[in-house]
């Protein structure tokens, strides 16, 4: 079977790379546990014995369709901070990119991948991976003058990944009008004001300005942000 890979760094089957992508939007859109095979087969316009016979099971296919997903878009952020100016740049765009997927994906979402042990264990690892990632861009940016060298990172890292694993049940504390993007742009940006140097903060400042609203909204304005297709 021909394999095929990437630029998104993924290495799966070329025929079913089409086919990971419209799962994945169903999961994002309905949920995980709102999504059963009959339901998915039905999406796909494929009778579920096809669909059995590409996974074995509703979890092995949560499982490939969910790792492909984290894989291209651990990419995508590698290349963001390949291609980037700066690091406060990188992680500025890479935030907006993240709020553009997370506007097509439903809370339930995350909170299934909580609850379901063989998810959770693979979150759990993409955390500590998300961890390293973080902390290696934060020491370049503290060599570039964007960071402060005055903050407890390892505590302050581990801080971050707890508010967004809390996202997974932010509708039981937010009113329905506040939406997962939004929660997201307010953690990930109050972040980087927190340890950015006044070099930093001028790179925030500047980029915020073009690329958000006052009331937090996207501005629509070019910056060489992916679109929805590339993430």
């Amino acid at each position: 079977m021909k394999e095929e890979n990437t630029e998104n760094g993924n290495s799966v089957p070329e025929e079913h790379q089409h086919l990971y992508r419209r799962i994945e939007d169903i999961l994002t859109k309905r949920g995980i546990k709102g999504c059963t095979m009959d339901l998915v087969a039905a999406e796909l316009g494929m009778s579920k014995r096809t669909l059995y016979e590409i996974f074995g099971s509703k979890e092995e296919m949560l499982i490939r369709v969910t790792d492909n997903m984290q894989k291209r878009l651990r990419a995508n952020a590698d290349r963001r901070f390949r291609t980037s100016g700066n690091i406060m740049e990188a992680m500025v765009l890479h935030a907006f990119d993240e709020m553009r997927m997370m506007q097509s994906v439903c809370p339930e979402f995350f909170r299934d991948l909580r609850h379901l042990a063989s998810l959770r264990r693979n979150m759990e690892n993409r955390n500590r991976e998300t961890i390293e990632c973080i902390a290696q861009q934060t020491r370049r940016g503290v060599e570039q003058g964007v960071f402060r060298t005055d903050v407890n990172y390892p505590v302050t890292l581990r801080l971050i990944v707890l508010q967004y694993e809390s996202l997974a049940c932010m509708h039981d504390v937010f009113p329905p009008d506040v939406t997962l993007a939004q929660a997201y742009e307010s953690i990930t940006i109050g972040f980087l004001r927190s340890i950015a140097t006044p070099k930093g903060m001028q790179i925030l400042d500047g980029l915020t300005a073009k690329l958000l609203r006052p009331d937090g909204t996207e501005t629509g304005q070019q910056t060489n942000t992916l679109t929805t297709r590339d993430i």
